[in-house]
């Protein structure tokens, strides 16, 4: 390749106008030290390397320090300007070789009314889809669920609540502003019940799955979310809760505000930057990096964890089963963040390239193996 084509896609890989073709081109060369030889100094090099590896992941294992993404750090993970060579294409090894390869996940949600009724949110039409105790429910077209409140909305509510509930299978995502104007994002095997109407005196939703909360403010009627055995009370604030029934733990995570988190023996208040985390009844407190826990609703897998929890995150967005042929290792840790938009060979590639772990995918079952 020549040395000007290399600084050209270099340039707009950094700029955000590669093709799709140079990204997945030069994304290979990075994870697996194939970069072509070119006459960028070192310390041109080592910029764009470290613009264009940020996604490359590094692992940890025991107690091996923690590795950061710097420059010099990129160039002895991807490689040394003294080591590189010319490749050509027919040795380049690309991304498409995953021959069934598995799209992404995107906007799917279904919401049972009050009486009964199953709506699909994909199939349904953008504009109102019903309408409930004076409270209009529409669908926007960047799949987006609003409840409104019309003039006569609160005359024509009961006093019993009515309640409703969107339910977002495997490999979906949808929002949700709920009738006192909070967002809630839901991510993929998650659902939210929640009343039509508030009550006059708290606004009470249940969660199951993972959500992110933003909480209109209203300080005569706080916010509570029931998630399991924990309940987490709020006034306007911004978290975000992971609550799934196959996890071993369950983390609520505060970006904005305060909130008050809650069991049956155990009361903790939370401030931005802390995580709550409940494991076997008991809740435990530990300053966190907010980003972590809200890569996904940013489009974004954002990894610092073992090789199953990834695993388990992958499964549920792109809708595949997990075989291990071996039994993973938990003390292996991998970190990198990568799109969620992209199709699940561009995720495997990104792990397999560290050389700890293989994959093989069969329609949609992934088999991993060291």
């Amino acid at each position: 390749m020549k040395n000007k084509n290399l600084e050209d896609i270099l340039k707009r890989y950094k700029a955000g106008r590669a093709t799709p073709e140079e990204q997945a081109l030069l994304e290979s060369w990075i994870m697996f030290g194939n970069m072509p030889a070119h006459d960028l100094s070192e310390t041109e090099l080592g910029a764009d390397v470290m613009i264009a590896a940020k996604g490359l992941p590094v692992v940890k294992q025991g107690k091996i320090r923690k590795i950061w993404w710097t420059a010099a750090a990129a160039i002895l993970l991807c490689f040394s300007a003294s080591y590189l060579y010319e490749m050509t294409f027919h040795n380049n090894q690309s991304i498409s070789e995953y021959a069934n390869d598995i799209k992404p996940g995107g906007n799917d949600a279904a919401l049972i009314l009050a009486d009964g009724r199953k709506i699909s949110l994909n199939e349904a039409q953008d504009g109102e889809i019903a309408s409930e105790s004076g409270v209009s429910i529409k669908k926007t077209a960047n799949g987006e669920l609003i409840y409104t409140i019309g003039t006569n909305g609160n005359k024509n509510a009961s006093n019993d609540e009515v309640f409703n509930t969107i339910l977002v299978p495997t490999a979906g995502q949808y929002q949700i502003r709920l009738p006192d104007g909070t967002k809630v994002w839901l991510n993929s095997k998650s659902s939210l019940r929640f009343p039509v109407q508030f009550s006059a005196h708290e606004r009470k939703v249940e969660l199951v799955g993972e959500g992110y909360f933003e909480v209109m403010h209203q300080k005569s009627k706080p916010f509570k979310v029931k998630s399991g055995e924990q309940t987490v009370e709020v006034l306007g604030t911004h978290f975000n809760i992971m609550a799934y029934g196959n996890e071993l733990s369950g983390k609520v995570t505060l970006l904005e505000g305060s909130v008050k988190v809650e069991n049956k023996s155990n009361v903790k208040v939370l401030v931005p930057g802390q995580q709550a985390e409940y494991v076997s009844g008991q809740l435990s407190v530990s300053k966190v990096d907010v980003a972590d826990a809200v890569a996904w609703k940013n489009g974004y897998f954002r990894f610092n964890e073992s090789l199953r929890s990834i695993m388990t995150k992958i499964s549920r967005w792109y809708d595949i089963e997990v075989v291990y042929e071996d039994a993973p290792d938990d003390a292996l840790v991998f970190e990198g963040e990568i799109s969620r938009a992209r199709n699940i060979s561009s995720v495997l590639k990104l792990m397999q390239s560290t050389g700890n772990v293989h994959f093989k995918v069969e329609g949609r079952r992934v088999t991993v193996s060291r």
